[in-house]
């Protein structure tokens, strides 16, 4: 009886390793959502009014989009679930900026959506 719960044991830590491996693979090999340019992507730390102030909400909003500061911890699920994507601004030489506002107890990105 206890050589069938060994070699049981053994073949049920087996199936479990073969199963997360697979999972693993698949997952390794996807590739994140993320800027072409991700190794040109910074974070800038803007204010509060920096938006408005840079011109950078009336140009949004001429392209039918509407603007909204969001708690860093909160992003994913207003990017994945409710189709806001963060502003990114490109600068004169190419480089790409996350606009972030320093804030307590979490931080803020910049988001966007189109205006429906």
């Amino acid at each position: 009886m206890g050589v069938i719960l060994a070699v049981a044991t053994l073949l049920g830590g087996l199936s479990a390793a073969f199963y997360f491996w697979e999972k693993w693979k698949s997952r390794s090999s996807q590739t994140p959502d993320a800027p072409e340019r991700e190794e040109a992507l910074r974070v800038k730390w803007v204010d509060f009014e920096y938006p408005a102030t840079s011109g950078l909400s009336s140009e949004l909003q001429k392209e039918g989009y509407e603007t909204v500061w969001c708690s860093e911890h909160l992003v994913p699920n207003r990017t994945e679930e409710q189709g806001w994507e963060r502003v990114l601004q490109e600068h004169d030489n190419g480089e790409l900026a996350l606009l972030c506002l320093r804030d307590s107890p979490f931080n803020q990105t910049l988001l966007k959506r189109r205006i429906q």
